[in-house]
């Protein structure tokens, strides 16, 4: 009961006014999932929550959680949220201030690199809690930005690193940066839908699920809405191979991704999914029915979700 009133309560300005939100229990046992693996000495790993389910939420539960675990030990923690788009950025910036914490936004590679080496754990006089957002664009092409030898031995980074499925290449730079920036750092990888391909496993690149919740489970709780997953008509089904083999015949061996990208196929596509959207809203006379369009690898279905 005392780990609810202590950290499962957030405060959250919303337009209508302050709102008072508690912890779900899936960010509950993620959060002492997290402490035990602490507490074994494991530093990386995964927490893999569905889509919606509130995993920049998480990470704000954590900052305070985790802000006492290390204090008690004697040592002070220094927490990053890193994401790989912008609009992610604004977003989760949004979130945390929202419910409180101090945002320290980078908007330079300098800026990060100097933050990096800093030690100084907050930039705010209020002495409030903080975390830092940042894009890995800032960083993951420049093989020095982030190193850093100064090791302070009494300050402990902890990254929540968001969407770990997507932009985080282990033959690129930025996972080497990231580690050899602090090798004593903690590394938590966050993401709905984690690699499970050989070339690319999230697993091997971040460590093992520290906690697990899945799709099934939140559409039980309520959390999410359940997708409904439809073919394609035979006639766009044409359309579209037709398009991919004149996009095969017009850039040659093209990559998969430049491919799925050119308008020739993405045009069609478009077409067939504003089409079906507007007979959805017929069929289920409900003009109310929102829509969401979802690309890891561009499949040929397109799921609707009231």
């Amino acid at each position: 009961m005392s780990f609810l009133l202590q950290y499962a309560i957030a405060y959250v300005k919303e337009e209508s006014g302050l709102e008072k939100h508690i912890m779900r229990y899936p960010q509950i046992f993620a959060t002492k999932a997290i402490e035990n693996k602490l507490n074994e000495n494991i530093k990386k790993g995964i927490i893999w929550h569905t889509q919606g389910s509130g995993k920049t939420a998480l990470a704000y539960y954590n900052v305070k959680h985790l802000t006492d675990y290390y204090q008690n030990k004697g040592i002070i923690p220094k927490f990053y949220f890193i994401v790989d788009r912008l609009d992610l950025l604004i977003q989760a910036a949004k979130e945390f201030k929202a419910r409180g914490l101090v945002v320290h936004e980078i908007d330079s590679r300098d800026a990060f690199a100097r933050d990096i080496k800093a030690t100084k754990v907050i930039h705010n006089n209020s002495g409030k809690a903080e975390i830092t957002v940042v894009n890995i664009q800032k960083f993951q092409d420049d093989p020095n930005v982030i190193q850093n030898t100064d090791y302070q031995l009494n300050i402990q980074r902890v990254f929540f690193l968001d969407e770990v499925h997507r932009s985080y290449n282990p033959k690129g730079s930025f996972l080497a940066n990231l580690e050899q920036s602090d090798k004593n750092s903690v590394k938590i990888g966050l993401t709905g839908t984690p690699l499970l391909g050989q070339e690319y496993n999230s697993k091997t690149l971040f460590g093992n699920y520290i906690h697990k919740y899945y799709y099934n489970a939140s559409i039980k709780d309520g959390y999410t809405l359940r997708l409904i997953r439809e073919e394609i008509e035979t006639s766009y089904k044409l359309t579209l191979q037709q398009a991919l083999e004149e996009i095969e015949i017009l850039k040659g061996n093209a990559d998969k991704t430049d491919v799925y990208a050119h308008h020739k196929f993405v045009e069609p596509m478009l077409d067939y999914i504003v089409k079906d959207f507007e007979q959805a809203r017929i069929a289920m006379n409900d003009n109310s029915i929102g829509g969401m369009v979802v690309k890891e690898y561009m499949n040929e279905f397109y799921g609707r979700t009231a």
